[in-house]
C-alpha cells in the first residue's frame, strides 16, 4: 500500500484551499526548518510508525497498523496570530473532512484521528500536526508446492484476506 503517495494525492485533489501544495517529508524538522519559497499554506505527509500484530496463521499473515501525520503550515502575519489560527482551523476542518473515514487502496480500515498538536510557532509561521492511523494485512506468498497447478497470491478484501489464483 502506497499510503503516503495516496494521502498526498487525496489531499491535493480534495482540499482546494491548499492549491495542490501538499507533499511529503521524511522528518518533522524538514517542515519546521524549511526556508524555501513555497507559498503558504502548505501541508506535508509523514509516515510516523508502522506496527505489526503477531502472526496468527501457519503462513505469515499480519495486520499492520500504520500511523501517519499531516502537518499544516500557515502564515503568521499579524502579531495576535488571530488570522493564522482562523486559517489553520479552516484547513484542519477541510483535511479532517477528507481523511476521516477514508480507506486508502490496499488498506483494511478507515483512517481515524489519533492526536493533534502544535509543532512550532514563530513570527512567520504556525505548524500544526494531525496524526491518523489505518491498517493493512500483509501476508507471505504460499510455497509453490501447496498448489502445483495455480500460482497463488494474497489479496486483501475488507475484513478478510484470501488466497486466490493470480492472473
Amino acid at each position: 500500500m502506497k499510503l503516503l503517495a495516496q494521502t498526498i494525492e487525496h489531499i491535493n485533489t480534495n482540499v482546494p484551499s491548499l492549491g495542490e501544495r501538499c507533499g511529503g517529508a521524511v522528518r518533522f524538522d524538514q517542515i519546521r526548518d524549511y526556508k524555501g519559497d513555497i507559498e503558504l499554506p502548505f501541508a506535508s505527509v509523514i509516515l510516523t510508525s508502522a506496527e505489526a500484530d503477531p502472526n496468527q496463521s501457519q503462513m505469515v499473515e499480519q495486520r499492520v497498523k500504520r500511523e501517519f501525520a499531516v502537518c499544516i503550515v500557515v502564515a503568521n502575519q499579524d502579531r495576535s496570530g488571530k488570522e493564522a489560527l482562523e486559517n489553520l482551523e479552516d484547513l484542519r476542518v477541510e483535511i479532517l473532512g477528507v481523511i476521516l473515514g477514508w480507506i486508502p487502496t490496499g488498506a483494511r480500515d478507515k483512517c481515524t484521528l489519533i492526536a493533534e498538536a502544535v509543532l512550532d510557532v514563530n513570527a512567520n509561521r504556525i505548524s500544526y500536526q494531525m496524526d491518523f492511523e489505518t491498517s493493512e494485512i500483509v501476508c507471505e506468498r504460499p510455497p509453490e508446492e501447496l498448489n502445483p497447478v495455480l500460482e497463488q497470491i494474497c489479496v486483501n478484501y475488507g475484513d478478510q484476506t484470501h488466497v486466490v489464483p493470480s492472473e
